[in-house]
């Protein structure tokens, strides 16, 4: 009888505690939600405008043929090399 009424208590004393685990320790590799959201608060205090208003526009005025160009010298790595300026001359030109 003894008996009965331990092993009767014990299982009331686990099931009671079972109540009292936290729902994130039962999963190791996810430990609270919002693991991993430092990536994100960071970006959004150096970002000063995520979504601007001029990005919605997407039809952007381009002349096609100066487009096709630009596109085929880029991709055959063929760009036009910047000329080099002389910063030292001195004089009125």
């Amino acid at each position: 009888m003894r008996l009965v009424g331990l092993s009767s208590l014990a299982i009331a004393l686990v099931l009671s505690l079972a109540g009292c685990v936290h729902p994130f320790t039962q999963q190791p590799y996810d430990a609270s939600p919002g693991f991993g959201e430092s990536i994100n608060q960071n970006a959004a205090v150096m970002i000063v405008n995520p979504e601007p208003l001029k990005a919605q526009n997407t039809l952007i005025n381009l002349e096609g043929n100066r487009a096709l160009l630009a596109i085929t010298r880029y991709e055959t790595d063929t760009t036009i090399p910047p000329q080099a300026e002389n910063t030292m001359s001195t004089g009125g030109q």
